[in-house]
Order: structure tokens, then C-alpha cells, then sequence
């Protein structure tokens, strides 16, 4: 999903329907009139409607935000406000997933590369080396230790999850410089598909294939750029996280 000025999430915006009124003349004691003006009706104004959010399958969704211009992806984001990755979750995580999306949006004010990773690692709590982090749960005892280790994991992998999310992002900045669109939203449909796919897996081999596959969507993205993005080894850090904690 695009982010708007400059993270995708928006102020949900207040929509104000006018009731329908009716400016009429006084009526006859009968029900009928007696005599003056025909009442003027105000037109009740329509209600906002989604452009994109409303398609069957992600990759019409995706393709449709792509075309849309600010105004209208501020207007749809309004109306909605449903990052794809959350859209398959329900009640309690999916609440879990849009605060944390929310929390990382001042992190796209920062220049790509090392500053916008480090403000979502700070962000996210994540605190010294991934690996280090995770060696100071096995200090506790017991419940406390396996929470320590659970807590632990979910930061990194929402890390990894964010590091996807920037090669969307990055995707979409070429595409206003040139970048093929069906190149773009190839990535971007690969890398929401491979978020989905990253909280489905059951374990480390099933991550790890998941973050290779998104390598290899970014390798053909850069392939068809045109030079518009140039750099082929993303991820490389995201798989050293997650052999952090495994």
C-alpha cells in the first residue's frame, strides 16, 4: 500500500453527510397545500466510496493504489485505512498489526538505507545485536524466559516484515521515476503476498525460504527498472536477523 505524505497511513478524515431538508411553505389544516412556493429539496451529497479497497484480489488492489493520484489515496486511506498484511488477520492481531503499522510511519521521513531501518529498530524496541537480545532471555527462569524469547522474536520478525515493506516502497519511488508499472506492482504484490506468507510459516526453513523468495522478486524488479533502482542485495540483513533468533 502507498504511503501518503509521507507514510501511507492518513488521519482518518470526518465525513459530514447533510440531511435531506426541505424548505416548504405552511400546509392547509387538510394535509394539502395552501397555496405558496413548491418546497426546494437540497441534494443529499454521496458518501465517499472506495477506488481499490472493494477488489476481490490483493493484486487488483495493489494495481489500483499504484494509479491513483495523492488527493485520491488520501481520500481512499480516509475511507479505509487497512495495510494488506493486517486485512488477513483478524479481531485482536489485527488490531496488534495496525498499531504497530501506525507506530513505524515516522519512519519513512527518513532517508532510505541505514536511517530508516534504524528508527523502526528503535521503533520496535529491538535493543544491541539481534543475537545478543535474544541470549539475555536465557538469564530468566522458567514462564519468564519463554516470553523473554517469544517477545524477542516478534520484534525481529516485524523488523524483517518492515524491510519488505521498504522494497515496496522503493519499488514505487522507481516507478514515478520510470520504472515499468507492471514491474512495480509485480513487487509490491510479491512482497505483501511473501508478509502474509512470513506470519503463516510454521518455522526458521519457512521464513528463511519466504525472505529468499522476496531477494529473488526484488532481483527481477531491479532487472526490468530500467536503472531506475540499482542495488540487487537487499535482505541480506534480514536473513542475518532471523538467524539470530531461530
Amino acid at each position: 500500500m502507498r504511503r501518503h505524505s509521507p507514510g501511507f497511513f492518513v488521519v482518518i478524515v470526518g465525513l459530514i453527510l447533510a440531511p435531506l431538508s426541505f424548505v416548504a411553505a405552511a400546509g392547509g389544516g387538510g394535509g394539502g397545500s395552501s397555496g405558496g412556493s413548491v418546497p426546494a429539496v437540497k441534494v443529499k451529497p454521496s458518501a465517499p466510496t472506495l477506488r481499490c479497497g472493494y477488489l476481490a484480489k490483493l493484486r487488483e488492489r495493489v494495481a489500483c493504489r499504484l494509479r491513483l493520484s495523492e488527493p485520491e489515496l488520501a481520500e481512499e486511506l480516509a475511507i479505509q485505512y487497512l495495510p494488506e498484511e493486517c486485512r488477513a488477520l483478524t479481531s485482536g492481531a489485527q488490531e496488534a498489526c495496525l498499531a504497530r503499522y501506525r507506530a513505524l510511519q515516522s519512519c519513512w521521513e527518513k532517508p532510505a538505507g541505514i536511517p530508516r531501518t534504524t528508527c523502526a529498530v528503535k521503533v520496535l524496541g529491538i535493543t544491541g545485536k539481534r543475537g545478543a537480545m535474544f541470549k539475555q532471555c536465557t538469564k530468566k527462569i522458567g514462564p519468564a524466559r519463554a516470553i523473554c524469547q517469544r517477545e524477542g522474536r516478534d520484534k525481529v520478525y516485524a523488523l524483517i516484515k518492515f524491510r519488505l515493506y521498504d522494497l515496496s516502497e522503493r519499488a514505487e519511488d522507481a516507478l514515478k521515476k520510470g520504472a515499468p508499472r507492471e514491474a512495480a506492482v509485480n513487487l509490491v504484490t510479491a512482497m505483501e503476498t511473501n508478509k502474509q506468507r512470513f506470519n503463516r510459516a510454521k518455522n526458521y526453513a519457512e521464513r528463511r525460504k519466504t525472505i529468499l523468495d522476496s531477494r529473488q522478486s526484488w532481483q527481477q524488479f531491479v532487472a526490468k527498472a530500467k536503472g531506475k533502482e540499482n542495488r540487487r542485495d537487499y535482505l541480506d540483513e534480514a536473513l542475518s536477523d532471523l538467524a539470530a533468533v531461530k
